[in-house]
């Protein structure tokens, strides 16, 4: 195991990230509550924490709670940034595509497919057209910290405390 008695070195700088549906500003508030709640259970430098929101199933590709959800979204990243002092907290909320198959616009390959637009953000890999193409919104804007770790969460999953650097290890040979 990798102890890290003295913090997280930026080297292994970790993004903890709940990738779930996001219907209303209700659920913004309450998915930012529970990363609030994981950054001071894990409380050290270069743990970051986001809300990857996908977009409800709709019958088109914008429904007016998009709107909503948006500015409840960029307006609760702001408030914890300036609460703790520092860029903690980031927000994403995914466009619709249509799926033939469901007969509806959804996000793109809902979690797979959010995880996967996630990671190609954190590390630079889209164009400015591909960002306006997959995300409503996203706060990663002159984003430039090297991520090591992505740690998923579910909705129903605690994060207790220390677990994140509880999760290090490193394999010999």
């Amino acid at each position: 195991k990798i102890k890290f008695a003295e913090g997280l070195p930026s080297k292994y700088s970790t993004m903890v990230v709940i990738p779930t549906i996001v219907k209303d500003a209700k659920k913004v508030k309450q998915m930012f509550d529970n990363l609030e709640v994981y950054y001071l259970s894990n409380k050290t430098e270069n743990i970051y924490f986001t809300l990857l929101g996908d977009c409800s199933s709709a019958e088109f590709k914008t429904v007016d709670a998009d709107d909503e959800i948006v500015r409840a979204g960029i307006k609760r990243v702001n408030e914890l940034n300036e609460k703790y002092g520092k860029k903690l907290f980031y927000f994403i909320y995914r466009n619709r595509f249509y799926n033939e198959g469901e007969d509806c616009y959804l996000g793109f390959e809902r979690k797979r497919g959010a995880l996967n637009h996630f990671n190609k953000l954190l590390l630079n890999k889209l164009s400015t057209e591909e960002k306006n193409e997959f995300f409503n919104c996203h706060t990663f804007d002159n984003f430039n910290i090297p991520i090591k770790y992505v740690i998923t969460i579910d909705t129903d999953t605690k994060m207790v405390l220390n677990t994140a650097c509880l999760l290090y290890t490193s394999r010999r040979g």
